[in-house]
């Protein structure tokens, strides 16, 4: 629960995570997707595009509250919890 939300980049627009069959569902977009686990910690696999997966990390603050998520190597902050 503590990931889901609305994160927004200035210039890309947002990224919308939810939950969705147990799993973490990313929309970004039209786009949409329930992710699969990634190898790392705090990590996400989403393939928005049809075989282009792309990693997801979460970023916790000092008090393990999750406020940054990056995709594609943009920093997404989050401005709105559901």
């Amino acid at each position: 629960d503590s990931y889901v939300g609305k994160y927004h980049h200035e210039l890309l627009g947002d990224i919308d995570v939810d939950i969705e069959n147990n799993a973490l569902a990313v929309s970004f977009g039209n786009l949409h997707v329930v992710s699969t686990p990634y190898t790392q910690k705090e990590t996400i696999r989403v393939e928005l595009i049809p075989g282009q997966g792309k990693v997801v990390s979460f970023k916790p603050d000092d008090q393990n509250k999750i406020n940054i998520l990056t995709f594609d190597n943009n920093e997404y902050k989050k401005v709105k919890e559901y």
